[in-house]
């Protein structure tokens, strides 16, 4: 008998076929070597064929890990922002914006008067002074900032200090141009004349906006003006307000500043039936906040300890005050006979959780009710309003046109077929239909009622003729004439100019040989004349206004063009381009570099944007000398590494 293959032989024979020993009862019947191993692989690929059984269809995979490639985090890394949002400076014209590019994100500020544009910072500068204050790597090209606030000017001068200081202070201020931003929590203040940083420390309550005006007297934090925040909704005059708790609610009225004790309008609140209530787990919540907040202010007082356990449970009640404070509206929906829709978390630790909450099917008898209430401040008497005309109806856009006498609201049926501006007399509760749709074996898209100046004119969209359009109608509901017309859709009203009599709209399918998809910013005179196209191009618009209604920002971009944003006149003449995509890495994405090959033939792309060691690029210098090389990106440990130049 002819010996059997060498041990290194018959171990790489093993791992191919993904064993430790080779089939048991094999043979081989030649002595030489090199004629065995010939004479042994003919042999091998029988058996493998044998033990792997009919051949099988290939089955096709969804294939994560490229589709991960063409994620838009991954994919900014090589193109950028694709969008531009404008944010104009207390009203004016003037505005700031962010674009990022790959050379890192920059701040601009644009005078579209001047037709200039500029950086509203040095971002090096502004990583130097982050870092300086933070101790911690900040680079340009990363900068944290998301949003900015320009600090207004205008602020309480104290009533102690003469005219002569006051005036001082005032020019002193006029001089300043400050900024606002918060990083992790952190609230910084940025000169732009002096180009100097300053932290202003912990943003309170984390909301991301520093309070103003100092506290209440029960330690509650005030907004601008003195108005308290937090669960007390202020009538105008702020002389009194109301909340809810425990599914009710609660008037309270402020005599000589001091609070009166609340007065109860309801008493019939419960889970499914509630005007607000503060859950257990969020009363623990609020305690542990009040705790906290006390290590700050060593200085409370007991009585104000014990007001701040009765505040426990309390939460803002979603009233709508008159402005002349005399009656409030609020709605609230009856739930309690929907049935229960269930849903199971499969992720709960240590085993699936039941979820349980309400909701109406189509086609189920019982869904939630909406009820009306009104109080009348002079009669401390919460009045519910029955003005429901349909079976399961919905009541929408209410509010007070003018004074307190009028309520109005629309009501639909819960088909969506029938739909009408209401308005109720206060003193004698009657209902009356200013305005009526109904269609057949469809549905009534609705928006809210427009007034072209408080008491006057309003606009109102129908989409009556088969088109979305709108309609000017008088006060009290009749009819005047259409303002838009045609085979196109008029989908939004972006402003209103009522001495000018003229109307901002986006619209939809109104230009041929384009997209019907396709949306563009329009103008019209209210008696229907002169409409005018204000942001041309075969594109999908997104189409900005300025204060002044005298410049547009156009931001336009197509499935088969990168976007660009410009400047505009009121007439849609281009003053100066803004920004355009840069797709010329777009090309170098590992990708598209061979089609055919694998993915292990190919350069990994990185799985999240950000940057695994900050302080290794931060460079100190001017802002052209800030330059890094995308084309260079690799991965390591899940983490982010960039060559740079």
């Amino acid at each position: 008998m002819l010996p059997l293959p060498s041990a290194r032989l018959k171990a790489t024979i093993a791992r191919r076929w993904n064993q430790q020993d080779l089939p048991t009862g094999y043979t081989v019947c030649m002595r030489s070597s090199r004629l065995t191993h010939l004479l042994f692989v003919p042999v091998l690929l029988v058996a493998a064929a044998a033990l792997a059984g009919p051949t099988q269809e290939p089955v096709n995979k969804a294939n994560w890990k490229l589709a991960a490639r063409f994620d838009s985090s991954i994919l900014r890394l090589f193109v950028g922002s694709s969008n531009m949002t404008p944010r104009f400076i207390h009203e004016t014209d003037k505005f700031w914006y962010s674009w990022r590019d790959l050379t890192g994100t920059k701040f601009y500020v644009v005078d579209p008067k001047a037709k200039k544009k500029k950086y509203l910072f040095d971002p090096v500068k502004m990583a130097v002074q982050l870092s300086e204050l933070t101790h911690r790597p900040y680079d340009a090209v990363t900068l944290p900032i998301t949003t900015i606030e320009y600090v207004d000017e205008e602020e309480d001068e104290d009533e102690d200090k003469d005219d002569e200081e006051k005036q001082e202070k005032k020019e002193k201020k006029e001089k300043k141009n400050l900024i606002r931003f918060v990083i992790e929590n952190i609230r910084y203040e940025y000169d732009l004349d002096d180009e100097t940083l300053k932290s202003l420390g912990k943003v309170r309550d984390g909301s991301g906006t520093q309070q103003q005006g100092g506290r209440g007297r029960f330690g509650q934090r005030r907004g601008p003006g003195g108005r308290s925040r937090g669960y007390r909704n202020f009538s105008p005059d702020k002389k009194s307000f109301v909340f809810a708790k425990d599914h009710n609610l609660y008037y309270v009225e402020i005599v000589d500043e001091e609070e009166q004790e609340p007065v109860q309008l309801t008493d019939d609140g419960e889970e499914y039936y509630s005007f607000g209530f503060m859950t257990e787990a969020q009363k623990e919540q609020r305690r542990q906040q009040l705790k906290e907040q006390e290590k700050e202010r060593k200085e409370e007082e007991q009585k104000e300890e014990e007001q701040k356990e009765e505040e426990i449970g309390r939460v803002r009640a979603n009233v709508t005050w008159s402005e002349d404070s005399k009656c409030f509206y609020v709605t609230r929906s009856d739930s309690r006979k929907v049935k229960d829709l269930y849903l199971v978390n499969t992720l709960a630790d240590p085993r699936p959780t039941l979820r349980t909450y309400k909701y109406a099917m189509p086609g189920d008898e019982e869904v939630a009710q909406t009820e009306l209430f009104v109080f009348d401040r002079d009669g401390k008497e919460l009045c519910k309003h029955d003005v429901i005309e349909y079976k399961d109806g919905r009541l929408y856009n209410m509010h007070w046109p003018d004074t307190s006498e009028r309520l109005r609201f629309i009501r639909r049926d819960r088909l969506q077929r029938n739909l009408g501006l209401c308005e109720m007399d206060m003193e004698t509760g009657e209902v009356k239909v200013l305005i009526s749709e109904s269609v057949e074996n469809a549905f009534l898209e609705r928006q809210n009622v427009r007034y072209v100046e408080p008491g006057g004119d309003m606009i109102w969209f129908s989409e009556r003729m088969g088109w979305g359009h709108y309609y000017l109608y008088d006060y009290e509901g009749n009819f005047k004439n259409a303002i838009t017309s045609g085979p196109y859709r008029a989908h939004q009203i972006v402003e209103v100019n009522e001495k000018k009599g003229l109307l901002w709209f986006r619209g939809y399918g109104r230009e041929t040989d384009e997209s019907p998809y396709n949306r563009h910013l329009y103008r019209v005179k209210l008696d229907g004349s002169g409409l005018k196209l204000l942001d041309p191009g075969d594109a999908d618009h997104n189409t900005s206004l300025s204060p002044s209604q005298d410049y547009i920002i156009d931001v336009s971009a197509q499935v088969d063009m990168e976007p660009s944003a410009v400047l505009r006149d009121r007439d849609g003449r281009v003053i100066m381009e803004l920004e355009k995509l840069d797709l010329s890495r777009w090309s170098r994405l590992p990708v598209f570099e061979n089609p055919n090959s694998t993915l292990t033939d190919q350069a990994p792309i990185p799985r999240r944007n950000e940057f695994h060691d900050r302080s290794s690029h931060h460079v100190r210098g001017t802002f052209e000398a800030q330059k890094f090389r995308t084309d260079r990106i690799y991965e390591r440990n899940d983490a982010i590494y960039m060559d740079k130049n």
